[in-house]
């Protein structure tokens, strides 16, 4: 199972896949999976849904984006909030996005 740190940069983000240590490798081998781009201003928060097959990410360019963990593609794009939206998180179930901003 892969395990995934997220790294925050500007407006983009990136998965780094946490490769687990051998006995030729002790350290944690950190590798770059995807870069994902497509906000406009910096990236505030991330979550997983349940399944694990999409990541949301919020900005302060007011957004909310669902991606495709498969293959890194935006597959939606959430327009509402009038402000930087700080925090997302689903349901238990997956069935509901819970967003907030300033």
């Amino acid at each position: 199972m892969k395990r995934f740190i997220i790294s925050f940069i500007i407006a983009t983000f990136i998965l780094i896949t946490l490769q687990p240590a051998t006995a030729e490798e002790p350290d944690v081998n950190y590798i770059l999976w995807k870069t994902l781009e497509g906000h406009s201003e910096d990236v505030k928060s991330v979550s997983f849904s349940p399944d694990g097959s999409i990541l949301t990410s919020v900005s302060a360019d007011n957004t909310i984006k669902l991606w495709s963990i498969t293959d890194g593609r935006c597959l939606k794009t959430l327009k509402g909030h009038e402000d930087w939206v700080r925090s997302v998180s689903f349901s238990p179930d997956g069935s509901l996005l819970a967003s907030g901003s300033n």
